[in-house]
């Protein structure tokens, strides 16, 4: 009678172990593609609000240069009113400025005339040695004229734009 179990018992064994792989297989497979799923909803929803927040933020922009487009004339204080009431609302944008062209020929009365709280900007740039000097002569420029918040971008202002320097 022991001979005969030992077969029974090793074949019960094995179509055991077999049902036992194919049916974690199988569950492996199905959460495999549930977090699959779950992932690229992920994905789409994050995409989406990401997506949103860019399209606010450049409608903020779009605001703001309606403001110059319509004004004859912005001032430090119109250009800080109405920036910071941007900033509020906009809260992912972390400051805003005004950048003007400026040809070299404009240059001297841009740099006599415009005054940004208290502070006549000259229009400056980086040497090598990161040091700001007065910007080299170029056929444009394009300063940093106003910003808001000022507190902690003083330094920006009369800074010539990065991407300009290489133009």
């Amino acid at each position: 009678m022991k001979i005969n179990t030992a077969p029974k018992l090793l074949l019960a064994l094995l179509i055991g172990l077999i049902i036992s792989v194919l049916l974690g297989r199988h569950i492996y497979s199905n959460e495999t593609r549930f977090i699959s799923t779950e992932f690229e909803q992920d994905v789409r929803t994050e995409s989406l609000a990401l997506e949103r927040e860019i399209a606010l933020n450049f409608y903020a922009l779009q605001s703001l240069k309606n403001f110059f487009d319509n004004s004859q004339h912005v001032d430090s204080e119109e250009f800080k009113h109405y920036a910071s009431s941007l900033l509020e609302t906009h809260p992912d944008i972390s400051a805003l400025s005004w950048v003007p062209k400026i040809n070299e020929s404009e240059r001297s009365r841009y740099e006599t005339e415009q005054v940004y709280f208290g502070k006549k900007l000259q229009i400056i740039e980086r040497n090598e040695s990161q040091k700001l000097i007065p910007a080299l002569k170029r056929h444009l420029y394009f300063p940093v004229t106003y910003i808001e918040p000022l507190v902690d971008n003083e330094d920006a202002l009369g800074m010539i734009s990065i991407l300009i320097q290489t133009v």
